[in-house]
């Protein structure tokens, strides 16, 4: 078999292990998520792609706007937009123009998988890129989160990015290397900034390193790369305060950070609590309580990241730490995979949803170093036949294979029991305990994901409601949640969802409204009810719908 023959079943093999993970995660959408935004940070990216398809950044607020925002929306300064940052909802806005929103996320998953397969090739071998990419694969963490309407996916894919175009400039520093380099990490700090700023201190740590730093070619080139980064970060703060009104104003301080409690972190105080709207906990902030957040997402990520049984989970990932041949990628990956939990201690909680989120793009270390620890073990396989009495047997060209088929047959297993458990099994659970509900460890837990379902649309359209306003009674965020994603920001759409702001309002919300009929339902236990008014006792009565 040739080398150009081997290279061209490896890069077939990333490719269909791509496609597989764009089909998967479009069914997963369809099928469990109903193509619809499961948690308040999915409604409001989807609700700023609507501002954006429409070339604003912001909408004018309209009148009783509280009761048609979504939570953590901003109605602010007579505006109403959402504080995230702009390159994810920027994505979202093209999906929605193209009518394929739901698989934006999907298509950026699988770009990822073929990332995750050129840097294993490139840092190590074809085989370890292809063995990453599997396990990538193979992870319900990565394969539900591909399928949310999330950041996450973009951070992970611009965390790849980074990497395979720092190792690229490892290997040859070219201008094209460098900008892309510093644009990958600049279009990450405006879609995960803290994610970010960890990811920034190990590849400006190691490219140092790695070069002469006064010679005058490396210095351009640095210069060139901080200068990517200025701009995107200019970027990012122009975004802010162009939606915020006031200049230098992180966008995000205008939400609820005045709300917090003071932080015993000067540094949280001064810079993170101005950058997101969770710097600082509502009961202050500590060093404790921030390595204890740190502490929970790490053991959450031990168990689900591969969702392998016990130990087995990151046994392969630890391999290459006590190698005694480790090589600099190997030292860069397991720094890039420390800064990122690391600089999330300065959050005040640990936020989990479809798993620990706030770390997930460390997926791509976790990966890449478990494959790097299959090629090492056999590796240490060779190496110690060769110094063994085995030797004289002189069977190493049978040995190896043997050893590597035992290998990957074992690795085989764990990923068969990790798609036995998530894809086809019902009988057993691999962890008792659940640290959390918002973890799903099957399939079918992804259904109706975090309490979220369609069911009051579908009541809509099973009565063919039209011209209509609907209110909705939910004392949680779920229950206008539901619905939010499916109003327009200038509520002009056949049917508008609001919040049910009570009998007295009514007729105030419906006057914004003239000619829609008033709708009212319960989120739990979804039943539709015609508003009708009784001049007799001068209120609305509420009447079920058949």
């Amino acid at each position: 078999m040739t080398n150009s023959r081997r290279i061209s079943i490896y890069g077939i093999l990333a490719i269909l292990l791509a496609v597989i993970t764009v089909l998967g995660a479009a069914f997963i959408n369809t099928e469990y998520l109903e193509r619809m935004p499961h948690v308040q940070d999915s409604v409001n990216y989807l609700f700023q792609a609507q501002i954006f398809s429409m070339g604003r950044l912001y909408m004018d607020a309209p009148e009783h706007a509280e009761y048609f925002a979504s939570e953590l929306q901003v109605v602010k300064n007579n505006r109403w937009y959402s504080h995230y940052p702009f390159f994810v909802p920027l994505l979202f806005m093209i999906g929605m123009n193209l009518g394929i929103t739901w698989l934006v996320n999907p298509i950026i998953a699988g770009f990822s998988v073929l990332l995750i397969y050129k840097i294993g090739k490139d840092s190590f071998n074809r085989m370890t890129g292809l063995w990453a990419a599997i396990l990538l694969v193979s992870s319900p963490f990565f394969m539900v989160m591909s399928a949310s309407f999330m950041a996450h996916p973009t951070g992970l894919f611009l965390t790849a990015a980074t990497l395979w175009f720092f190792i690229r400039q490892q290997k040859a520093v070219t201008m094209t290397n460098t900008i892309l380099l510093g644009l990958s990490l600049g279009l990450l700090l405006n879609t995960r900034p803290l994610t970010a700023f960890a990811l920034a201190l190990p590849v400006t740590g190691f490219y140092i390193r790695n070069r002469a730093l006064f010679s005058k070619r490396v210095l351009r080139h640095i210069m060139i790369f901080f200068l990517v980064l200025v701009v995107c970060a200019g970027m990012f703060m122009t975004y802010s305060s162009l939606l915020s009104g006031r200049s230098f104003q992180f966008v995000t301080h205008t939400t609820v950070s005045e709300t917090r409690g003071p932080s015993t972190i000067p540094l949280v105080n001064r810079f993170i609590n101005s950058l997101s709207t969770i710097g600082v906990g509502r009961q202050g902030h500590t060093p404790a309580i921030g390595l204890g957040t740190t502490r929970a997402l790490l053991e959450l990520l031990h168990t689900y990241s591969l969702n392998w049984p016990g130990w087995f989970n990151l046994s392969f990932f630890l391999i290459p730490l006590i190698y005694w041949k480790k090589t600099e990628h190997d030292r860069f990956f397991y720094w890039t995979f420390i800064s990122i939990p690391m600089l999330y201690a300065l959050y005040w909680r640990s936020a989990i949803m479809y798993g620990p989120r706030y770390i997930y793009e460390v997926m791509p270390m976790i990966v890449l170093l478990s494959a790097r620890g299959l090629d090492v073990c056999a590796d240490a396989a060779e190496w110690l036949y060769r110094n063994s009495p085995m030797t004289r047997w002189n069977t190493l060209s049978v040995a190896k294979p043997v050893s590597l088929s035992i290998l990957y047959l074992f690795t085989g297993w764990l990923i068969y029991t990790n798609i036995d458990q998530f894809y086809i099994s019902n009988t057993y659970n691999l962890r008792k305990n659940p640290i959390v509900a918002l973890v799903p460890m099957r399939l079918e837990e992804v259904r109706y994901f975090n309490a979220i379902r369609r069911s009051i649309q579908d009541a809509v359209e099973k009565h063919n409601i039209t011209n209509a306003v609907v209110f909705v009674n939910d004392a949680r965020w779920q229950g206008f949640g539901s619905v939010a994603s499916f109003n327009h920001p200038k509520l002009n759409t056949d049917v508008v969802y609001a919040r049910d702001p009570g009998e007295d309002k009514y007729q105030t919300i419906l006057d914004m409204f003239p000619g829609k009929t008033g709708y009212w339902t319960l989120y739990r236990g979804v039943k539709l009810h015609r508003l009708v008014y009784s001049e007799e006792d001068d209120g609305f009565e509420k009447v079920p719908l058949e």
